[in-house]
């Protein structure tokens, strides 16, 4: 668990000698962007998370698409602070009304039994979320984001 002193803050990077992805930690002393918040909105978050999300068919053409918590995501944005959880990089642009794009990403895919969580769910940014699920390593990279979030990171703004 972090304290208000100290976030754990990691980054996954390509090594040399490989080309899947490997995790790399390092230790900040400045806490989260007010902690306070955070623990309001880890407490939102919690109380939105369903180990079953509701599967809507009604508006997507006859496809499924499963109800995700907007408190869920509004919690794992602000704990990522404009910093991607999978690559460490920074938002790649602000949205119209200035806060740091990302995407919210369930490490265990709710289609296939995944929980809507926020111990399973990371802030990525764009080109990671599409690098998980569509690139030739996407699984490694989505392991290692599952691993952070067991090592600590889904507990940041945990009392």
């Amino acid at each position: 668990t972090s304290t208000d002193e100290t976030e754990s803050a990691g980054r996954i990077e390509e090594t040399q000698d490989t080309a899947s992805p490997t995790l790399e930690s390092t230790t900040s002393t400045e806490p989260p962007a007010t902690t306070s918040e955070l623990r309001t909105l880890r407490t939102k978050a919690e109380a939105a998370a369903s180990d079953e999300p509701t599967r809507d068919t009604s508006s997507t053409g006859g496809g499924s698409r499963y109800q995700r918590s907007s408190a869920i995501k509004k919690y794992v944005k602000a704990r990522a602070d404009g910093v991607c959880e999978a690559c460490g990089d920074p938002a790649p642009f602000e949205t119209p009304d200035g806060q740091p794009y990302l995407e919210a990403h369930h490490v265990d895919e709710l289609g296939q039994g995944g929980k809507d969580h926020p111990d399973k769910v990371a802030a990525v940014c764009p080109t990671c979320h599409k690098r998980i699920h569509h690139g030739e390593d996407g699984d490694t990279l989505n392991e290692a984001l599952r691993e952070r979030l067991e090592q600590g990171l889904a507990d940041v703004g945990v009392e």
